[in-house]
């Protein structure tokens, strides 16, 4: 199967700036065109946003394959001429899923063999340790960026605490902004939700698959109730649409629903309530940042910003109460 290189990294020794490997990552196959049962639909949360994902494949189990190359030497991992005179002997698969061509997401050209691996007296041995050598060092690879994520993730949270000083250990700002996404999303595509909430609930496969198919009818009624057109379809799950009772009955309760659009500007203070620092300002400062951030060439009053928050379920971080008046007395 031919696919697609998506990057290829030269890895060299510090000291003789030798090659030691190249590691090659591989697009995904495109997947099949259109929605269809087989995927995953589902709310995806991420910070200042929310919204409807399709997976198009889940894969579980990563493994790694060692080979030793018979023509080693006609390897050119960059192009032609690019490592003119280096042979790759070794390569190392890497896949997550089933064993097969197209779930190998990478591949690792070794120039030579990491020292303790060389060391070893037959090939199988040497091709195990190459194996579990490449799977140590993606481990360590992952660690190193979770680590700089985590510190990422520290500081947006030290520049948007989840809480102010003077508020309730209960609260959480963060929590309470997914918590209103949530709803709001749940208002916009509502059969998806019903669906996802049976889903949650099914305790026997018959029932997983009986959901995950009204799930998928769900995601075309609501997508076509919301934005006025259906979703790409898969050709032979379009083919069958039409004769499907339960898709003819879903899309008109969808149709014949209110609609259940959610106000751009709901959405607007929801996406910016902790990243741009809405929850910890006054009704003057949300005023004018909103109609800065948004592009509001009439600002919307700051009040009633302040109450379309409070309505959706927004908690503001502000002190309750007038401020004291400051001491205006001479001293003595």
């Amino acid at each position: 199967m031919n696919r697609t290189v998506k990057e290829d990294v030269v890895v060299r020794f510090t000291d003789s700036r030798a090659i030691f490997f190249v590691r090659r990552t591989l697009e995904r196959p495109p997947p099949s065109a259109g929605v269809s049962p087989k995927q995953s639909i589902g709310f995806a949360h991420w910070p200042g946003g929310i919204g409807v994902m399709v997976i198009n494949e889940l894969r579980k189990g990563r493994w790694f394959d060692a080979w030793k190359l018979e023509d080693a030497a006609d390897v050119d991992c960059l192009g032609e001429g690019v490592f003119k005179g280096v042979a790759f002997p070794f390569l190392v698969e890497v896949g997550t899923g089933e064993k097969t061509a197209a779930n190998v997401d990478e591949m690792y050209y070794f120039a030579v063999l990491p020292p303790e691996v060389a060391r070893l007296r037959t090939d199988a041995e040497q091709l195990q340790a190459l194996a579990e050598w490449v799977a140590a060092w993606k481990r360590q690879q992952e660690k190193e960026f979770h680590t700089t994520t985590e510190a990422v993730e520290q500081e947006r949270l030290a520049a948007q605490p989840q809480r102010l000083p003077h508020e309730d250990p209960g609260i959480d700002h963060h929590a309470n902004q997914a918590e209103v996404m949530q709803r709001l999303l749940r208002k916009e595509w509502p059969g998806v939700a019903a669906a996802m909430d049976g889903l949650k609930a099914a305790k026997t496969e018959a029932e997983r698959q009986e959901w995950s198919r009204k799930r998928f009818l769900a995601y075309i009624a609501d997508h076509t109730a919301l934005h006025g057109t259906p979703p790409d379809v898969e050709q032979t799950e379009a083919l069958k649409l039409h004769r499907d009772t339960d898709y003819i009955l879903t899309m008109a309760n969808a149709l014949n629903a209110p609609r259940g659009r959610v106000d751009k500007r709901d959405w607007q203070l929801a996406q910016g309530w902790m990243e741009k620092g809405y929850y910890r300002m006054s009704e003057a400062e949300l005023e004018a940042a909103f109609a800065r951030d948004w592009n509001y060439a009439k600002p919307i009053k700051g009040n009633t910003l302040a109450r379309r928050a409070k309505r959706i379920g927004l908690l503001t971080a502000l002190k309750i109460g007038r401020p004291e008046k400051p001491n205006t007395l001479p001293p003595g």
